[in-house]
C-alpha cells in the first residue's frame, strides 16, 4: 500500500478541526471545512445582478467543468444534494415514463420515491444492501423493459459504502440505446449566458464554492483521487486488523464511505458517544435497513493521514 498522504491542507484548517474544542467530523457528510472556505463565506454581500457576481459565477463554472471533466453545460443550484436529485428527476422524467432504477440502499430508495412522486413508473432492479448493480443486470432489464425512457442510478450509495464500479459501462449502454430525454432548463441556460442565475442565490455559498474549487484545482484531480484511495485503503486495512468485518464486498467498496459491521452485542450508539465525548471524533451509524447493523466513516474532502490515525485510534480504544 502507498504511504499515507500528509495533510495537503496544513495551515488551512486552523479555524476548523485543529481546534482542541472541536470534534473531528468523520461522517459521510458534512465534512471538515478548510478555513479558507469558512473565511470566503464572510466576504461582504454583493448583488447577484452586478458585475462582481458575474465574474464570480464565470470562474465557478470554469472550475466546475474542470472538476467534472466536461465541456458540456454546467448549472449551479443553491440546494442540497437532495435538491439536485429533485431537479434531475423533474427535468428527465415525465408522468408515465418508465424509469429503470437499481435499489440497493436508502438513497436509491429515496430516488425511487422521487420518481414515483413525479409521476414516473419505477422499474426496479432489486439488490441486497451492500451489493451494487452491474452492467449485465442493467442490460438484461432493458431487454425485458424495452420502453424504459430513463436510467437512474445512485453512483455512491452512502448508506452502505457501495460504489457502482460499472457506471462507465452502464453509461455506454444508455448512450447506445439512445433514450430520449426531456430537458426544461431554458431559464437556467438563458440566465447562464449572461453569467447570472434565474433567482436570488445564496451568495455566501457561491463564495464558498469558488474557494473550494480553487483548493481542488491547486491540489489537482489525480492527486486528490489518489489521496482518497490511499486513505480509504488504510481505513479498510485498519478495520480488518481490529478484527472487524467490512460491510461491502471488496470490488464495490467506496473510497469515500467506509462501512463496517457492528459486532454482535455491541451498543453502536454508545460506541459513537464515547468516541465523540472522550476522543472528539464523530463517526456515523448505519442508515435505512442497516441503521443498527453497521458503522460508517466518511473519507471525504480534506481527509489525510492525521484524520485516519486519529479516527482508528479512537475506534480501537
Amino acid at each position: 500500500m502507498a504511504a499515507l498522504p500528509s495533510n495537503p491542507f496544513k495551515g488551512a484548517m486552523e479555524m476548523g478541526r485543529d481546534s482542541p474544542d472541536r470534534c473531528l467530523i468523520m461522517v459521510p457528510g458534512p465534512t471538515n471545512v478548510p478555513s479558507r472556505v469558512l473565511r470566503a463565506m464572510m466576504k461582504p454581500m454583493i448583488s447577484h445582478r452586478g458585475p462582481e457576481f458575474r465574474t464570480l459565477y464565470r470562474g465557478i463554472l470554469e472550475n466546475l467543468r474542470y472538476l467534472f471533466q466536461t465541456e458540456g453545460e454546467v448549472f449551479v443550484l443553491t440546494a442540497s444534494g437532495t435538491g439536485g436529485v429533485e431537479c434531475a428527476v423533474s427535468n428527465l422524467v415525465n408522468p408515465g415514463d418508465k424509469v429503470l432504477i437499481p435499489v440497493f440502499g436508502l438513497f436509491s430508495e429515496r430516488m425511487r420515491e422521487k420518481i414515483a412522486r413525479r409521476g414516473g413508473i419505477p422499474v426496479e432492479v432489486k439488490l441486497d444492501y451492500g451489493e451494487a448493480p452491474t452492467a449485465d443486470q442493467i442490460e438484461q432489464m432493458l431487454e425485458l423493459e424495452k420502453d424504459v425512457k430513463v436510467i437512474a442510478i445512485v453512483y455512491n450509495e452512502t448508506s452502505t459504502g457501495v460504489t457502482v464500479r460499472d457506471l462507465p459501462k452502464i453509461g455506454r449502454i444508455a448512450k447506445e440505446r439512445g433514450r430520449p430525454f426531456y430537458y426544461d432548463l431554458v431559464a437556467m441556460k438563458s440566465f447562464r449566458e449572461r453569467w447570472e442565475t434565474p433567482f436570488t442565490p445564496a451568495i455566501p455559498l457561491f463564495y464558498a464554492l469558488d474557494e473550494a474549487l480553487k483548493i481542488i484545482r491547486e491540489e489537482g484531480l489525480e492527486k486528490r483521487f489518489e489521496r482518497h484511495r490511499v486513505c480509504s485503503e488504510a481505513f479498510y486495512r485498519a478495520i480488518e486488523a481490529l478484527g472487524l468485518e467490512v460491510f461491502p464486498r471488496r470490488d464495490v467498496r467506496s473510497n469515500t464511505v467506509i462501512a463496517f459491521k457492528k459486532p454482535a452485542g455491541v451498543d453502536g450508539a454508545e460506541v459513537r458517544r464515547l468516541m465523540r465525548e472522550r476522543y472528539k471524533v464523530v463517526i456515523a451509524g448505519g442508515a435505512g435497513k442497516v441503521r443498527d447493523l453497521i458503522f460508517r466513516i466518511g473519507c471525504m474532502g480534506a481527509v489525510s493521514s492525521p484524520d485516519v490515525i486519529r479516527t482508528v485510534s479512537a475506534l480501537e480504544r
